[in-house]
């Protein structure tokens, strides 16, 4: 889903650190989808 997570945030965020990556990806999904719920 290109919708809910960008190319940039997904592979770079991994790469850089994985174990904070995680939650920061996990945060921005949660995010995206409450987003997407209210839109």
């Amino acid at each position: 889903m290109p919708e809910v997570h960008p190319p940039k945030a997904a592979p770079e965020a991994t790469r850089v650190h994985p174990p904070v990556a995680g939650r920061q990806v996990l945060d921005e999904i949660e995010r995206a989808e409450t987003a997407s719920k209210r839109v």
